[in-house]
């Protein structure tokens, strides 16, 4: 297998952008930190980035947008990235199709996770054929100028070729302009309201990807976790049996399941990111922000499998008070001041939600790291306590096992 120690021990962490992206972003302005920016224009990009907010229209707000998200969502495909590499599915020569790239965020960040492999795996050969739509003509100079400045952290045993499709996604799309198959096709904020696409255009996608998809390849999807766009992940998950395609991670649950599961990524490291809050043009900037997705196969491969419960958890309000050991997929979690919450399912649950609750003590007694309560693995609990319709709570006594 692959080495990777790097990407294992620091995805969890708030990893720092490489300074050639950062030289990248600041020379879209011709300036070599923030600060430089004259007032006037200051004020201009943070006029537009307020804008940034329900459907989204980049006219004449390309730079802005790229200044910040581009950052903030740089290693955001590591997570679903790391749940094919746990499974021995990430292949060392890939065809990659994007859908959206926008400046790249995403693809950059599959970059990096191959260019951490290659680095730690010098006698192996990478290879990345990458082809990549996106309609605004903007995006694409702003990728091409990116790239231009992180080539030279790329290392020699990583080859990277890509061509750009200045087209649409509709209802008319079709894959069928490509000779070529897929190891890999990724979508990263696009297939949902704010970017005018219909429940209608992603169906319809869904059978052309399935066609253009290899038989041991993945689509990865990367969804906002926002309650009003809900409803495009479950579409689509309801949509795959008509395709042949399953889902291989974060969870296996059926058709009918429509919880909303977040996954955590931390905002990375960035002096452009300080330096914006320095002068005023992002005031609120947290430490991390969530997002959903979901991975696709055709080959029936599925990431983990659960061993039945003897009790299932949409059943725990029968045996409130009761001690319980059970398996679940963890969907979020979030960390409080003295214990963390968790949000499970074990496929069972459809729309109702249950939380266990850990201690801090707990937790760290039993050497758990916080990557492995991320979303889509499995944990095992063996004598927790049910306390209600939709809590449980580990005590001292409580084994906690987890799988990534």
């Amino acid at each position: 297998m692959l080495k990777s120690s790097f990407i294992e021990n620091h995805y969890g962490e708030m990893l720092e952008i490489p300074s050639s992206v950062e030289d990248a972003l600041l020379s879209l302005y011709s300036v070599d930190k923030i600060s430089d920016i004259n007032c006037s224009l200051k004020k201009s990009i943070a006029e537009k980035m307020k804008m940034f907010s329900g459907f989204e229209n980049y006219k004449n707000k390309h730079r802005e947008y790229t200044l910040y998200y581009f950052l903030v969502n740089f290693y955001k495909a590591w997570r679903p990235l790391l749940d094919l590499y746990y499974s021995g599915q990430i292949q060392t020569s890939i065809n990659v199709l994007e859908l959206g790239v926008g400046p790249g965020s995403t693809t950059f960040g599959l970059i990096s996770f191959y260019k951490y492999l290659a680095i730690e795996n010098p006698e192996q050969q990478f290879y990345l054929n990458l082809i990549l739509i996106e309609k605004e003509k903007e995006f694409i100079d702003i990728f091409n100028s990116i790239f231009n400045f992180y080539k030279k952290d790329i290392p020699k045993n990583l080859q990277i070729t890509y061509q750009f499709e200045n087209i649409t996604i509709d209802e008319n799309f079709s894959t069928t302009i490509f000779d070529i198959n897929f190891d890999l096709i990724l979508e990263s904020n696009m297939l949902n309201a704010n970017e005018y696409i219909s429940e209608q255009t992603v169906d319809s996608l869904l059978k052309e990807l399935s066609a253009k998809l290899k038989k041991q390849g993945s689509i990865i999807f990367i969804e906002p976790a926002d309650k009003s766009l809900k409803n495009y992940l479950p579409q689509t998950r309801k949509n795959l049996t008509k395709y042949c395609l399953n889902i291989f991670a974060p969870c296996n649950c059926g058709t009918s399941c429509n919880q909303l599961c977040m996954a955590k990524s931390f905002i990375p490291k960035s002096n452009i990111i300080e330096d914006l809050k320095k002068n005023s043009i992002i005031k609120n900037i947290k430490d991390f922000h969530y997002f959903e997705y979901i991975v696709l196969r055709k080959d029936g491969l599925l990431k983990c499998i659960l061993e039945p419960n003897k009790i299932q958890l949409s059943q725990i309000n029968e045996h409130i008070g009761e001690e319980i050991s059970f398996n679940a997929f963890i969907l979020f979690s979030f960390k409080k001041k003295d214990s963390f919450r968790i949000k499970v399912c074990d496929c069972s649950c459809k729309d109702k939600e249950i939380w266990i609750t850990i201690p801090i003590s707990l937790f760290y007694k039993q050497k758990i790291t916080e990557l492995e309560i991320n979303r889509g693995c499995v944990i095992k609990i063996t004598k927790a306590k049910i306390v209600n319709n939709s809590n449980i709570d580990c005590e001292n006594n409580t084994r906690i096992t987890i799988r990534r």
